[in-house]
């Protein structure tokens, strides 16, 4: 996204953000860990990420056991989705809030 090559940055940004934090980032399993949510989830997906694939973001949303809601942007990526789709980012919150 920053034009930048996806290797080794990601390797060494992984690498770095899990020893700077005590953890070993590798082992990272997101879609185990959101088993153990226990409050609601808003999960906000911008159909033209690059970063995540919509099988990915699906099976993430499916293991979620708590409350959920899951929006799709269509005109957004991995980007601030705030920023990018703005009235739809509101509505969804103040909703999702009960506002």
């Amino acid at each position: 996204m920053a034009g930048l090559p996806a290797e080794p940055l990601a390797g060494l940004l992984t690498f770095w953000g899990g020893a700077i934090n005590g953890f070993w980032a590798f082992d990272m399993k997101p879609k185990e860990f959101v088993k153990k949510i226990n409050c609601p989830v808003l999960v906000q997906w911008g159909k033209k990420d690059k970063g995540v694939t919509e099988a990915e973001i699906n099976e993430l949303f499916k293991n979620i056991a708590s409350p959920k809601k899951f929006v799709v942007y269509e005109n957004s990526g991995h980007e601030n989705l705030c920023e990018n789709e703005p009235d739809k980012w509101e509505d969804t919150v103040e909703e999702f809030l009960g506002n």
